[in-house]
């Protein structure tokens, strides 16, 4: 599979993006139809809205047109820090890519492309959460194991307990 071109998403790519969104949560074995499918008609809403803003995606195109994967992070204001001193941090997901596309280094081509954009946006923070599979690439991209550990609420927990 050869002639993809990879670039900048688009808001009109919103849809396939979130095709591809898809892919990637049912790769990590979560049931895209749990809910009815009630989220993809927002997800297209908000990468539609994002990458005006807050979402930076790079995409591998397919030359019969439709992407074939994509890198996505949304940047986002922290306080800033020594290590951070702008603040600004970006959240790397929906790395993927179709099956049939697979082992051409389109995901790698599509991270680093998000990356080179977010570092000439000010980014100096970046994280992400990697899949058994994903997690070679990204330690080759020089991502790291944080020092502290990586907890996760979600809605609807006891806080209490």
């Amino acid at each position: 599979m050869t002639g993809m071109t990879v670039r900048p998403a688009r808001p009109d790519d919103a849809e396939e993006l979130t095709r591809l969104r898809e892919v990637m949560l049912r790769a990590i074995g979560e049931d895209p139809d749990a809910d009815g499918g009630s989220w993809r008609a927002e997800c297209v809403r908000r990468v539609a809205v994002g990458l005006e803003d807050s979402i930076v995606a790079v995409v591998a195109e397919r030359p019969t047109g439709g992407l074939a994967a994509c890198a996505a992070a949304t940047v986002y204001a922290m306080l800033p820090g020594p290590r951070n001193p702008t603040g600004l941090t970006a959240y790397l997901y929906s790395v993927v890519t179709d099956e049939d596309a697979r082992r051409l280094g389109l995901a790698r081509r599509c991270v680093v492309g998000v990356m080179e954009e977010l570092a000439a946006r000010g980014v100096n923070r970046v994280e992400l959460h990697a899949s058994d599979e994903g997690a070679p690439l990204y330690r080759d991209l020089g991502f790291t194991n944080p020092e502290w550990q990586a907890m996760t609420w979600r809605a609807g927990s006891d806080p209490l307990g």
